[in-house]
């Protein structure tokens, strides 16, 4: 069975852009993940240095009584 080279075109271009679809998803999950994790980990940092903040005011405050 012969195929037309319009038909093979055609497969061809879809074949492409199904590709380039699959590879820029994946890439913007890797991206997007990457910045979530940062903004995660900085999330993290700022809550633990409120913490500490909180509890050495809370000792200057007991210590000056």
């Amino acid at each position: 069975m012969k195929i037309s080279l319009r038909t093979k075109l055609s497969l061809a271009f879809i074949a492409l852009a199904l590709s380039l679809i699959v590879l820029i998803s994946i890439m913007a999950n890797m991206l997007l993940e990457r910045q979530f994790t940062v903004y995660v980990v900085n999330r993290l940092e700022k809550k633990n240095t409120d913490i500490v903040s909180l509890v050495q005011e809370s000792f200057k405050e007991w210590g000056s009584e």
